[in-house]
């Protein structure tokens, strides 16, 4: 997450802001699959080893392979570029053309509803997933589901990936390869499309539901074959 981009506090907004929706929501409507967990000591070795691989490998390249050590405090000054590019200054990755207004046009002059019709909705992000990861489309589509009910760390992961997406969103700045980061947690529910999924469906149907994971997955590449057909910049 963090050698990604330094969006990565994207995530760690969006971990958080999922963690309250998860417990609210979950107190009006309970998960059919809540999460259960089981009594066990903390693997602290575990925990220690993970830690101490991740930050060397912050280190490490940050620190451009321990030949310049200056860049590790990029970890936190590049905020104040990204800030400025991301949500002030035009930086000519702005997608204008993307904005729909949430008011409709005969109420855009209401004085009540003024404000609000400068509040517009970006969707440059769903069409770049549908125009080349339909898998990850699949899984927005029903990651809406487990807002209702299913499985308890589904709905989290859930809130979390669309809550990513929401942020991404409103950032003025878009450039396409972003979609590697905003789009990891759709591709989790991926597997569980409506005949897709291996646990909700009989034996003798799993061969049929692995066909057609497969078949979705291939289908991505179509676009990349014939990218001239899809020129979203």
């Amino acid at each position: 997450m963090i050698l990604t981009k330094e969006t990565y506090v994207i995530h760690l907004v969006a971990f958080a802001l999922a963690t309250l929706c998860a417990w609210i929501i979950g107190l009006i409507r309970p998960p059919s699959e809540p999460i259960n967990r089981i009594p066990r000591p903390t693997p602290w070795a575990h925990v220690g080893a993970a830690v101490a691989v991740g930050l060397a490998l912050i280190i490490f390249f940050y620190s451009g392979n321990f030949l310049n050590w200056s860049g590790v405090t990029g970890l936190y000054r590049t905020f104040s570029h990204w800030a400025n590019t991301g949500v002030g200054a035009q930086s000519g990755h702005e997608k204008p053309d993307y904005d729909i207004s949430i008011m409709p046009h005969f109420l855009r002059h209401v004085p009540v509803f003024v404000s609000l019709a400068k509040v517009k909705i970006n969707w440059y992000w769903i069409k770049l997933l549908a125009a080349y990861e339909w898998f990850a489309i699949a899984g927005l589509v029903f990651s809406f589901r487990y807002l209702f009910g299913g499985n308890g760390a589904l709905r989290y992961l859930a809130i979390y990936a669309l809550a990513v997406l929401a942020a991404y969103s409103i950032i003025a700045y878009k450039t396409p390869w972003c979609a590697l980061s905003l789009s990891s947690g759709h591709f989790c529910f991926g597997w569980r499309v409506p005949g897709f999924s291996l646990e909700d469906l009989p034996e003798v149907s799993q061969p049929i539901a692995v066909a057609g994971a497969l078949l979705l997955f291939g289908l991505m590449g179509v676009p990349l074959l014939f990218s001239k057909l899809y020129p979203i910049r």
